[in-house]
């Protein structure tokens, strides 16, 4: 037996309005289906808003209901990138990536 775990996203190229409306697209799905177990914020990091430009959109939603939260964050050659920080303070429940080749120099 297996079980399929569906992240829902709102891609930040497309700014706060889409992510509000996709953070409400997801919360009506989770309420008919327990597959959905987190939101994500997605785009390339070094070209995209970081997820700190969301900061006040996601907290507004967080009081509005639970907002369980998962980020891809990290995947940058961006030395000044804080995705990984903000995904961290923000609680979430997993980082995709998690690593920032300006920290690696040999990679």
């Amino acid at each position: 037996m297996f079980q399929i775990k569906v992240i829902a996203i709102g891609l930040k190229i497309l700014g706060p309005d889409h992510v509000r409306a996709a953070i409400k697209d997801m919360r009506d799905a989770m309420n008919i289906s327990k597959m959905l177990v987190g939101f994500d914020l997605v785009n390339e990091e070094d070209f995209n808003p970081p997820i700190k430009d969301f900061l006040a959109l996601l907290f507004e939603e967080a009081k509005t209901g639970p907002l369980p939260l998962v980020f891809h964050a990290g995947e940058s050659v961006d030395a000044s990138n804080e995705n990984l920080y903000d995904a961290v303070l923000l609680g979430t429940k997993r980082i995709g990536h998690g690593f920032n080749l300006a920290m690696h120099p040999h990679l």
